[in-house]
């Protein structure tokens, strides 16, 4: 089962990025404290380099950047991926025990920090076998000829590592600039518009996502996190394209506080509710809707359009079930898939960042395609074999998520002396004070279910274990 749609050929990344800043005068960095253009952000990352190469720094070898999300960080970005200075965001929030192993792993180069983390960076940079440390300042703006600097990687991301230490995942220049281009495809974003993201400068939709924009011709408006006051100065610079997840919609629907005057929302990590697409519609009735499937290795896979966004408001809800189609230079398919023709989700485009040698990347989650979209069935490694019969955790999670009294849902297994695994569900109850009757979950999961699927074992908690991504801790459950 496989489909294909085809795209052009960009230049490398360097190339997209240094054309989209030189002498421009539209907006390119801003915070709630600085505003540079695209000429002054240039300017500002020569600064940055000209502090790297006083300090020795080698070309060539990832950067460990214990950054948050600000204009001056778009600088020390742009210099590391134009310089050959490849930039390894890191978690400035995460402890020591989580970073040492990552960051020795690495063969970084130096440690670029945060003021208010420096202690911990100069920990970070002996647990790398001693490597300088460099805090961010705002740099001054210096003239640069960038021509022929840049290397082969842009910057190193990692994956969240929700089932063991993070994963080092290069993002290489010309994959970089097919991201792009699908990325552009598929949100419309493009030159003279302003994107702003909640998620933070470590995280693909972090760092990942500002370059997208900075290449593209358009501003990042950036925060150093999400909260109900930053997002009230993001509601006040009025951006074009804004990229949040589901659980930040709700909160934000709920305060009466999600319309940020965006022509663009994208969303991701989950599926929303059907009746939380019914109120977004309502409150942003100008605002198209797009919803995107990806990962660190690859991004975006699938995408959910404003048009299927419409029709699932319109009588046909299972369609927020499904993460999208394939966007443009994606071919998709299902690996091994059994008699309900759920198997491996595997993918093959230009803008994957890592793939095996017959050129297909297995992206590790399971899935089905119904009708062009793709329905994800839960993580390959998270699946409970419960007397013979497979049991996709994702497919009993979406049904309980349409429970009013449950807020988030994680179902994982449980061992069983009898049939071997069991499906345990562990309820974050939408009012603590009066959590739902077992009984009546069963009841309204059998409903929808096959028997063998219902879960077995209960669990209520305040709420559910998450990485620094945002992403459920399944082993701690």
């Amino acid at each position: 089962m496989a489909m294909r749609s085809e795209g052009g050929v960009p230049p490398r990344f360097d190339e997209l990025l240094l054309a989209s800043l030189t002498g421009s005068g539209e907006r390119a960095a801003i915070g709630p404290s600085a505003e540079w253009t695209g000429a002054q952000l240039l300017a500002r990352a020569g600064g940055a380099a000209a502090q790297l190469e006083a300090a020795g720094v080698t070309r060539g070898r990832p950067v460990i950047a214990l950054l948050e999300s600000s204009p001056r960080s778009m600088a020390y970005l742009v210099a590391g991926v134009l310089g050959d200075w490849p930039p390894a965001p890191l978690n400035p929030r995460a402890p020591l025990a989580e970073l040492g192993p990552v960051a020795a792993a690495l063969g970084a180069s130096a440690v670029l920090s945060e003021p208010h983390v420096i202690e911990l960076a100069r920990e970070v940079a002996a647990a790398s076998g001693g490597v300088p440390v460099l805090q961010a300042d705002d740099p001054p703006e210096v003239g640069r000829d960038w021509r022929g600097s840049a290397g082969e990687v842009a910057m190193v991301l990692h994956t969240s590592g929700t089932t063991g230490q993070a994963r080092p995942v290069p993002q290489l220049m010309l994959p970089l600039a097919y991201r792009m281009a699908a990325y552009c495809q598929t949100s419309g974003i493009g030159r003279g518009d302003l994107f702003s993201g909640a998620a933070p400068f470590h995280h693909i939709s972090g760092a990942g996502m500002a370059l997208v924009a900075l290449g593209a011709g358009a501003g990042v408006a950036s925060v150093p996190r999400f909260t109900m006051d930053s997002w009230q100065w993001v509601r006040e610079v009025r951006p074009s394209h804004v990229l949040v997840v589901p659980s930040m919609i709700e909160m934000l629907l709920a305060a009466g506080e999600l319309d940020a005057g965006m022509k663009t929302l994208i969303y991701g990590a989950s599926p929303i509710r059907p009746e939380t697409l019914i109120g977004m519609l309502k409150v942003l009735p100008e605002t198209e809707l797009v919803q995107i499937f990806g990962q660190t290795e690859v991004s975006p896979v699938t995408a959910l359009t404003h048009e299927d966004h419409l029709a699932a408001a319109g009588g046909r809800p299972e369609l927020l079930r499904s993460v999208g189609r394939p966007v443009p230079g994606v071919e998709l398919r299902i690996e091994n898939p059994d008699e309900r023709g759920v198997g491996e989700v595997a993918m093959r485009g230009r803008h994957a960042m890592r793939s095996a040698a017959d050129g297909w990347h297995r992206l590790g989650d399971l899935g089905r395609i119904s009708d062009g979209l793709l329905y994800l069935a839960g993580r390959k490694g998270d699946m409970i074999i419960r007397g013979g019969e497979n049991i996709h955790p994702l497919e009993i999670e979406r049904v309980l998520a349409g429970h009013p009294a449950v807020a988030e849902v994680v179902v994982t297994a449980a061992p069983d002396r009898r049939l071997g695994e069991v499906p345990l569900a562990v309820i974050v109850p939408t009012d603590p004070a009066a959590p739902p009757d077992p009984g009546e979950l069963r009841a309204f999961a059998k409903e929808r279910l096959a028997g063998f699927k219902v879960p077995v074992l209960w669990r209520f908690a305040e709420a559910l274990p998450r990485n620094s991504a945002g992403k459920v801790l399944r082993r701690m459950l």
